[in-house]
C-alpha cells in the first residue's frame, strides 16, 4: 500500500456523533479548539494495524499540545469484537469510535483504508491521507506541528480610525459586520471611545 498526501485543502469538517468502546458518546464538535486526527480503519487492513502504533505515539507526544487522536471502526457489528481485541493487543490509548452503519465513512468519502484525516481547530479538514507506509510518519508529524502551532497564534485582526460618510460608511459597516461576525465569541470584548464594539484576541 503506498500513501497518498491528498492536495491541502480546508473545508467544514461533517459532524458526526459516535460510541465508544464503552459505549459513551463522542462527537466531534465538541474538539473545537483542538487539533483532531481522525483514522478509519478495519480490522482487516494489515495497513490499518501497521498505522496504530504511530497513532498511539503521535497521541503520546502531542496529546498533551492539543492533539486529539480518534480511531473510527468501519466493520461490522458481527467484526467488532475482533476489532476490540485488536485494540486491546495493539495497547491503544486513544479513543477507538464504532461506525456501524458507516454513516460517518460516507460522510467523509473514505476511500483505500486506512483513511487518516487532520482537522484544525475551527473544525475543518485540512489534510488527508489514503494508506499508511514508513514515509506517514514524518509526513504527519509535519503537518500536525503546523496545526498546532495555530492554536498559538491568534487572529490578526485590525482596526483603523478612517471615518467614512455617506455611501462609504454603509459599505465600511456591511465588512465591518461580516469581519466581527467571523471572530469567535470566545475572544476578548473591546469596546472603542465611541461606543462601537469590536472582538479581537490578543497575547
Amino acid at each position: 500500500m503506498v500513501i497518498t498526501a491528498l492536495p491541502a485543502r480546508t473545508e467544514p469538517a461533517p459532524e458526526f456523533t459516535l460510541p465508544d468502546a464503552s459505549g459513551q458518546a463522542f462527537a466531534l464538535s465538541r474538539q473545537k479548539g483542538k487539533i483532531v486526527l481522525l483514522s478509519f480503519w478495519a480490522g482487516y487492513c494489515k495497513p490499518c494495524l501497521a498505522e496504530m502504533p504511530m497513532l498511539e505515539n503521535l497521541r503520546k507526544t502531542y496529546g498533551d499540545s492539543g492533539l486529539m487522536v480518534a480511531g473510527i471502526c468501519i466493520d461490522t457489528k458481527r467484526s467488532q469484537a475482533k476489532a476490540r481485541e485488536i485494540a486491546v493487543k495493539q495497547r491503544v490509548s486513544y479513543p477507538i469510535l464504532y461506525d456501524l452503519g458507516q454513516k460517518a465513512m460516507m460522510l467523509y468519502k473514505v476511500g483505500p483504508l486506512p483513511s487518516t484525516f487532520l482537522i484544525d481547530k475551527r473544525g475543518n479538514i485540512r489534510y488527508h491521507f489514503e494508506g499508511f507506509t514508513e514515509k506517514t510518519k514524518a509526513e504527519l508529524a509535519q503537518k500536525i506541528k503546523l496545526l498546532l502551532a495555530e492554536l498559538k497564534a491568534p487572529p490578526v485582526v485590525y482596526f483603523t480610525g478612517i471615518e467614512c460618510k455617506g455611501k462609504a460608511a454603509g459599505l465600511k459597516g456591511q465588512a465591518d459586520s461580516v469581519a466581527l461576525a467571523s471572530i469567535p465569541e470566545k475572544y476578548k470584548k473591546l469596546t472603542f471611545d465611541n461606543g462601537s464594539p469590536a472582538e479581537a484576541d490578543y497575547a
